[in-house]
């Protein structure tokens, strides 16, 4: 799976040149999976717990960084860092900032983003997710053995 996420990212960093952005962020990558896309992840998703609005910054480098939209619950696992306590001024030279899924976004982070970094926020959700209809020859061999397991 190292190669089919290396194919992901790399689309993902042509996307990001193609806007002139520093990073990505995906505002509640579990919905579509899209956090189990960007890692290439093989097990089952899950659901986040209480409704907790997780993120994920993708920088220009290809590293995909999990962040937490608010203060995890203490009974929620996969404790990721808060991006409002998360120094993103490294990933943001250029302070332009792809968003994908912004309706997500949570008020506090976006005024965050915008007051710490003077960052411009710029929509790419539709091509984005068109990333995700893309597969390589692995995935396509793959999802044929997953369909003959099901059958």
């Amino acid at each position: 799976m190292e190669s089919v996420k290396k194919d992901r990212i790399e689309r993902v960093k042509k996307l990001m040149a193609a806007h002139e952005l520093d990073a990505v962020l995906v505002s509640n990558c579990s919905l579509g999976n899209l956090n189990t896309w960007l890692l290439a992840g093989e097990g089952m998703p899950m659901h986040i717990p209480f409704n907790r609005n997780n993120l994920c910054l993708v920088t220009s480098d290809g590293e995909v960084i999990e962040l937490c939209a608010r203060m995890p619950h203490p009974c929620d696992w996969g404790k990721f860092p808060l991006i409002t306590e998360t120094d993103l001024a490294p990933y943001l030279p250029h302070k332009r900032l792809g968003l994908v899924n912004p309706a997500y976004l949570k008020k506090v982070v976006r005024d965050d983003l915008k007051e710490k970094y003077d960052a411009q926020l710029i929509d790419i959700s539709d091509e984005f997710h068109l990333l995700k209809m893309e597969k390589t020859g692995e995935e396509i061999e793959g999802i044929r053995r997953a369909a003959a397991r099901f059958d």
